[in-house]
């Protein structure tokens, strides 16, 4: 019979192998990703029988033992359990990424399905686009039927546990009302529709030359990448810019040489930044592939932010605390950093770039960020529509309808099965979002608008906010530093000022 104490102990070994693997999948060091081997080495924790227990165990406690029975669930469910049942679809998946090889009409060597992704948006040529984004849709419907076997054995899996189902089962996981969730960024959708639609149309047509009703989804992605400003950011000085403001704020973002940055290209190499936190807090990893320019200095700044909250927790927190929890906190603590490309005072003090020029480039990551916004109002509405468990005919169909409503661009079905955030991950970007607007504005109260460079600044991260891992969830965070409930007006607010 498993214990908690054999939970945490060898919880936190698997959860370590299980990220290592991921990260030489994702990053294109390793060509086929094995997690059944790693499965099947700690396979006595995948125990049906301890669930009723831990279950119980969680109802019954108080305190702050209640929130660590609760992490072990989210852990037991999201990382063994379901993993259990997804492994053997994961490696199919993996197994199908690395065949697939897509020819082009410019170029004589066919792409990797990675590369493909990443082309789609990123390629000057807009017949180039197309064609590319046309074939990459082809080949994921590829993936279509092992995604839909693997959802639905996720389904009745959770079922055969006595669990009414995958919505009720991650909304007591996550702490979170999903459905209110929905209902506040549906509203907020309804609040932003003319915003969004009068300043993507002004932005298309100046910056694209492309009509809004001519705009596709490729011309969307490579215009919100931004490469006209890209001039103003020098991508190989990402890494020594980050290196400057921490180290005036008194972090050390290699501590220990705990940090490992991978930032070489690699055909299979995941499209996305990514970070692994393969243990906290002495092995983490930061991957990215580098573009040059803006993005760099977004995505890297991100990663790092995910980096320094998990190089500085407490090491003598137990397993569930250290990597297991409300991540939209880690989340926020990576949006801080990244945002810092939306502080005119960080572009014109610490980068120099002109003050008209950082107008410019702080209106359209505004308008980034609005755009990422109702992506997820999309993301939140279908994976609630698609996880009600009737059945996947005509999911493919409200994908569709959905992101052309909330993105306004033409949307293929094909991704209607591969376009999510697995256990709602999604609700943790939205609440997210919140928390760090709530968080900026907190740190610009009391240390000022140049927060970024405060030795004090430093000290309240690394002794009050990071050191907690996940302790505290995101409404008791924003109690702990007196802010106040959680609440999107501060983040809806910003978003008009600037672009309207």
């Amino acid at each position: 019979m498993l214990t908690i104490e054999t939970l945490r102990r060898d919880g936190e070994d698997f959860y370590a192998e299980k990220e290592k693997e991921g990260y030489l999948d994702w990053s294109g060091l390793k060509d086929v990703v094995d997690m059944q081997a790693i499965y099947k080495k700690y396979e006595h924790l995948v125990d049906e029988s301890f669930v009723p227990v831990l279950q119980k165990k969680y109802e019954e406690s108080e305190g702050f033992e209640k929130k660590q029975m609760l992490h072990l669930l989210l852990f037991m469910f999201e990382e063994i359990l379901l993993g259990k049942v997804s492994e053997k679809f994961v490696d199919e998946i993996s197994q199908i990424t690395k065949d697939i090889k897509i020819p082009v009409s410019w170029q004589k060597e066919p792409l990797t399905y990675r590369q493909g992704q990443t082309q789609k948006n990123n390629l000057p040529e807009r017949d180039r686009r197309t064609e590319l984004e046309d074939k990459v849709d082809e080949a994921t419907a590829k993936f279509i039927p092992v995604r839909q076997k693997m959802l639905q054995a996720m389904y009745d899996y959770i079922r055969s546990l006595g669990y009414p189902g995958y919505i009720p089962l991650f909304s007591q996981l996550k702490q979170v009302d999903l459905f209110e969730v929905e209902k506040m960024m549906l509203d907020f959708a309804d609040r932003s529709d003319a915003l969004y639609k009068k300043v993507l149309g002004e932005s298309a047509e100046s910056r694209m030359g492309i009509p809004l009703d001519q705009l596709r989804r490729h011309d969307l992605g490579l215009m919100m990448r931004g490469p006209e400003y890209d001039r103003y950011f020098d991508g190989s000085q990402a890494v020594a810019k980050a290196r400057e403001f921490t180290t005036r704020m008194g972090i050390d973002m290699y501590r220990n040489n705990w940090v490992i940055y991978d930032l070489e290209s690699r055909p299979n190499k995941l499209p996305r930044p990514f970070s692994c936190p393969v243990r906290v807090p002495t092995e983490i990893y930061v991957c990215m592939p580098q573009e040059g320019g803006l993005n760099d200095y977004i995505y890297f700044f991100h990663e790092f932010g995910h980096a320094m909250h998990r190089v500085y927790t407490d090491p003598n927190h137990t397993f569930e605390i250290k990597q297991i929890g409300d991540k939209s906190v880690s989340e926020a603590f990576a949006y801080l950093f990244e945002m810092l490309t939306l502080s005119p005072t960080y572009l014109v003090r610490a980068l120099g770039i002109d003050e008209k020029v950082a107008e410019e480039i702080i209106r359209f990551r505004y308008l980034k960020r609005l755009w990422g916004v109702r992506r997820y109002v999309g993301k939140i509405q279908y994976e609630l529509l698609l996880h009600d468990e009737k059945g996947f005919e005509g999911k493919d169909r409200a994908y569709q309808q959905i992101f052309e409503r909330c993105m306004g661009v033409p949307y293929s079905p094909t991704a209607y099965v591969t376009d999510l955030d697995d256990g709602f991950y999604s609700v943790q970007y939205i609440r997210a979002w919140i928390i760090e607007e709530q968080l900026r504005q907190f740190l610009i109260d009391n240390f000022g608008e140049e927060w970024f460079f405060s030795k004090e600044a430093g000290d309240l991260f690394k002794e009050k906010l990071y050191i907690h891992g996940y302790a505290k969830n995101g409404e008791e965070l924003l109690d702990f530093l007196g802010i106040g409930p959680l609440d999107i007006a501060p983040l809806e607010r910003n978003l008009f000022k600037i672009l309207s």
